[in-house]
């Protein structure tokens, strides 16, 4: 009889102890459930960086026989704005559209141009660069590499001194292509940063010159292409973390 009551304690105690035991255990926390960073919606930035490029002045008839080259040189410089753009997010694919502002002060210049018409020179300067483009990139959470590729204007200025006799000048809106690519990162939930290329394809202008004597304008063809590296910060809208 001892030996029935002993058995059928041995099997009451821990069944009473054990459920006391599990409810004194802490409960083990549901995992967290993985958010990848989202890219959607508005942003606008701020960028820098340089840019250079080449310019040749063609003739054009106007001084004789065209397609003479008169004048070729490089220009380079600095530049800085701002942009502002609006992705959409699907899967790991953004597509987005984008627009950049840049002042600059890329320019540049030749010391003796237009060879037999006296010692003359040649110089151009670019005030600003607007940038209307396409962006379609591919996500590695807080990382995107991208291509972008639109439509460039350009604000410019060049320049042929005449010792003795003035400054002939042109402006110009100049448009053209671009096409560019860059990496994007987000270091915290609305900000990230990026690094650019962009390339330009400007083509060949005609553009009229007038200077100090009255009735005295010449033309000549100019060619240029730009390459430009910029590195900027972005602060994004909507960020859902």
């Amino acid at each position: 009889m001892k030996r029935m009551l002993l058995a059928a304690a041995a099997l009451i105690v821990p069944a009473a102890t054990g459920p006391a035991r599990a409810a004194d255990m802490p409960a083990k926390a549901p995992a967290a459930a993985y958010s990848p960073y989202n890219w959607s919606g508005l942003y606008i930035g701020l960028h820098v960086g340089a840019g250079r490029g080449s310019k040749r002045w063609l003739e054009d008839g106007s001084l004789g026989i065209p397609g003479i080259e008169r004048s070729a040189y490089d220009v380079s410089g600095w530049l800085g704005g701002g942009q502002a753009g609006y992705n959409l997010q699907t899967g790991r694919v953004v597509i987005g559209l984008e627009l950049d502002v840049s002042a600059t002060g890329i320019r540049g210049s030749q010391g003796l141009c237009y060879v037999g018409f006296g010692p003359q020179s040649c110089d151009s300067r670019i005030d600003w660069i607007t940038t209307v483009a396409g962006r379609v990139g591919w996500t590695f959470d807080r990382a995107l590499l991208y291509a972008k590729g639109g439509f460039a204007w350009l604000g410019e200025k060049h320049n042929n001194p005449f010792p003795g006799f003035g400054v002939w000048t042109a402006s110009e809106t100049r448009h053209g292509w671009m096409l560019g690519a860059g990496i994007e990162y987000a270091f915290s939930s609305p900000w990230s940063l990026k690094l650019e290329y962009n390339y330009f394809g400007l083509g060949t202008r005609n553009l009229g010159f007038t200077g100090p004597i009255p009735g005295n304008v010449f033309g000549a063809d100019i060619r240029q292409r730009l390459d430009v590296v910029k590195v900027g910060v972005n602060y994004r809208f909507n960020q859902i973390r």
